[in-house]
């Protein structure tokens, strides 16, 4: 199991600028947590964007009775 990417002061710079346009005040201990996961969040949204999927596909699994 691999470990979450260290955060970075671009990662801080950005996690704020998301956290202003969107107009939230959460308190400082929010702003921390959500810099500290926002490297491993961005990590696994990144992955989804590389993978090789037609886009046109239905990609949802339903279920019928």
């Amino acid at each position: 199991m691999s470990s979450s990417p260290a955060p970075t002061p671009d990662h801080a710079t950005t996690v704020r600028a998301m956290i202003a346009a969107a107009g939230l005040t959460p308190d400082p201990a929010e702003i921390d947590a959500a810099i500290a996961g926002y490297a491993s969040l961005r990590a696994s949204v990144d992955r989804l964007h590389a993978l090789d999927l037609d886009h046109e596909e239905d990609l949802v699994v339903s279920f019928e009775a």
